[in-house]
């Protein structure tokens, strides 16, 4: 990956999602990890879009650690 093609904040998400396998030890990076951290990003663009599309941060946020939690 050429990080020197990423903006600041996708280079943040995707430190962020490597912190995220780490922390749950597991084996590959999957996008439900990109994704919490993408959720997880304060004032970011993304969980301004899941609440402007009327879904709950929060249940999406817990559904997506559950998913994180079964990857082995």
């Amino acid at each position: 990956m050429n990080t020197q093609k990423l903006t600041q904040k996708s280079i943040e998400a995707v430190q962020a999602a490597q912190s995220i396998v780490v922390e749950n030890g597991n084996q590959p990076l999957e996008q439900s990890h990109l994704l919490l951290a993408l959720l997880q990003q304060e004032n970011g663009l993304i969980g301004e879009l899941v609440k402007n599309m009327g879904v709950s941060s929060q249940d999406l946020e817990a559904s997506l650690e559950a998913a994180v939690s079964r990857i082995p």
